[in-house]
């Protein structure tokens, strides 16, 4: 009913979807792309959503939102679980090394509070 209407279409449906896990559950364009595809959603549509997705700031958020969790833990520790959750999300390795570097520093500054090391 509501796409015989109009209120709703693919793209716009497409771009709640991205938006909402840009917004709650960062995560690659590779994976964001997957998602879509396996929604039905057009590769026209898709390729122009994935355009707008900052890789690195997705990382990032992710990144510093699962070293949250991971208060007393080395280094190791936290690079194999912040790294593989970010894996999951299906970031690539650079990406995955920058994030990291980026929440570990982060994460020695607990008394300053959060830096701005994510783009945005």
């Amino acid at each position: 009913k509501l796409s015989e209407d109009g209120l709703i279409t693919d793209a716009i449906f497409a771009q709640f979807y991205k938006d909402a896990r840009d917004y709650f559950r960062p995560r690659s364009k590779w994976l964001t792309e997957q998602e879509l595809k396996q929604k039905g959603i057009s590769s026209e549509i898709i390729d122009h959503l994935v355009s707008t997705i900052d890789e690195e700031d997705n990382a990032c958020r992710a990144a510093l939102e699962k070293s949250k969790r991971l208060t007393d833990v080395d280094y190791e520790t936290f690079r194999r679980k912040v790294g593989s959750h970010l894996q999951r999300r299906g970031f690539s390795s650079s990406l995955i090394k920058q994030a990291l570097n980026k929440a570990w520093e982060d994460r020695k500054r607990p008394s300053e509070g959060p830096s701005q090391s994510c783009p945005h």
